[in-house]
């Protein structure tokens, strides 16, 4: 709940209930951290292959050439070596300094070396601009008592989905600064703008148009608009 409050606090601040761009990524650093948390505890690609293409050795095994392995984001996002705390949903981590000297391949959610994900920078972009959306607009709560449970299949997802309760957020959109309020208009009434003396329209020259509102009923006579402001003919 604090991060969610956190979230909307910043994208309320930048977006003022507009929907987000691409260019207010840049502007919205908790989001960023947000998706880096997210990204890390809970990577779609949980595990990569790689094949050796030369004989060496890893943690007291030898390795022959051509022989597969995997590699597990899931599993290295999560090593206490390179993270605090490293169960727990921090985004805050990603803001602080604390992981500014993580090494080489302790965070690799969309893989890495040749065959890195070409699509990496474009699904940061849509899953920011998908979540500044919901969350601008709903809040979201897992349903009292759910549980989330993992399937890893070609892509880590949910097993049964994720059950949650939405709720539209009710917020007042801000009133700028010096704003003045028209009064409230009569029922029925017209208002036609003011134009000065010799003023033109599309289908040539207009008489001057005192600024007056019609009472609902009026009917109009000789020299006078439907919406009961008088014509003053032009000298």
């Amino acid at each position: 709940p604090e991060a969610a409050a956190r979230l909307r606090a910043e994208l309320d601040e930048l977006l003022s209930g507009r929907p987000p761009t691409a260019a207010d990524m840049h502007e919205l650093p908790y989001l960023d951290a947000v998706l880096r948390e997210t990204l890390r505890l809970l990577p779609p690609a949980f595990a990569l292959g790689r094949e050796a293409i030369a004989r060496f050795e890893l943690g007291g095994f030898a390795i022959p050439p051509g022989a597969q392995l995997l590699v597990s984001p899931y599993v290295i996002q999560r090593d206490p070596r390179f993270y605090r705390n490293p169960s727990a949903f921090r985004p805050e981590r990603w803001l602080s300094g604390e992981t500014g000297a993580l090494p080489r391949f302790a965070y690799f959610p969309f893989g890495g070396g040749a065959r890195i994900c070409i699509g990496n920078h474009f699904a940061l972009l849509e899953a920011g601009l998908a979540l500044a959306l919901l969350m601008s607009h709903v809040e979201l709560r897992c349903v009292p008592g759910f549980r989330l449970e993992l399937e890893a299949s070609v892509t880590l997802r949910p097993r049964e989905g994720v059950r949650m309760l939405v709720r539209r957020r009710r917020r007042r959109p801000p009133r700028s600064a010096g704003t003045i309020q028209e009064p409230p208009r009569s029922a029925g009434a017209v208002r036609e703008p003011l134009r000065g003396a010799g003023a033109t329209s599309d289908d040539g020259p207009r008489a001057a148009v005192r600024p007056e509102v019609a009472r609902a009923g009026t009917s109009a006579g000789p020299g006078t608009h439907v919406d009961g402001t008088t014509a003053q003919p032009r000298e």
